[in-house]
């Protein structure tokens, strides 16, 4: 991360992204999955920014700091999609952003680790991107529902496995939400195609929406990926 010059990529990546999907300062359907694009990878750029920031000032959080900023994280997230102010949703994601660094901390992972967690995670997220254009036939608006249910089926699990058997079944667990995180980034992917095509009608992008769906999806998996790389 110390070689990685993410803080002046950064400030590049957010004047490209409002270059591409603004015109006259009005958000634009032209070039749709290149803007969704860009908008996803600089809020990873962002969050790794953050990263960084943190870890270079030394920060370290008290637990009850963590879970008062975690509680704030999911007000944030859950009122996202009440706002209407085009302005006010981008400072709230970027808050949002903020707040991921904050309570998410790789510092105890070995660098290695990391690494090989990654490039993991890129390979699945390559090969969900291809089945999401192969085979958009197959993704259905019920495969949603379905995964919603178990992603609350992996957070109760979770909870039960906390506080009950010690974390036995961590590993156990994170399994599963790879593949619950991987099966939602199949239908995040043709959600965004097929919102390109509507765009040209509708004439409304939300780049924001669907980038927020994205990188919960890719955060998610990673986290849960490296617990299963870890053991």
């Amino acid at each position: 991360m110390d070689k990685f010059p993410v803080h002046t990529l950064t400030p590049l990546l957010i004047l490209l992204t409002y270059l591409s999907a603004y015109k006259d300062g009005k958000l634009t359907c032209d070039r749709y999955l290149i803007n969704s694009s860009l908008y996803l990878i600089t809020s990873i750029s962002i969050f790794f920014t953050g990263l960084k920031v943190i870890h270079d000032k030394k920060i370290q959080l008290e637990k009850k700091h963590k879970a008062g900023f975690g509680l704030l994280l999911l007000v944030l997230v859950f009122s996202l999609s009440y706002v209407k102010n085009n302005t006010i949703r981008h400072l709230m994601w970027f808050l949002i952003l903020v707040l991921f660094s904050l309570i998410l901390n790789y510092e105890k992972y070995d660098k290695e680790l990391i690494e090989d967690t990654f490039k993991k995670m890129l390979l699945i997220v390559l090969l969900c991107v291809f089945i999401a254009i192969q085979f958009p036939q197959y993704i259905k608006p019920k495969m949603g529902t379905i995964l919603i249910f178990g992603l609350l089926f992996v957070f109760v699990f979770r909870i039960i496995d906390t506080f009950f058997f010690n974390k036995k079944y961590n590993t156990f667990i994170s399994s599963i939400a790879v593949f619950i995180f991987s099966a939602f980034i199949i239908y995040d992917t043709d959600r965004i195609m097929k919102d390109a095509k509507e765009c040209v009608k509708s004439k409304n992008p939300d780049y924001l929406n669907n980038m927020i769906n994205m990188f919960l999806n890719l955060m998610n998996l990673f986290n849960n990926l490296i617990v299963m790389v870890e053991e």
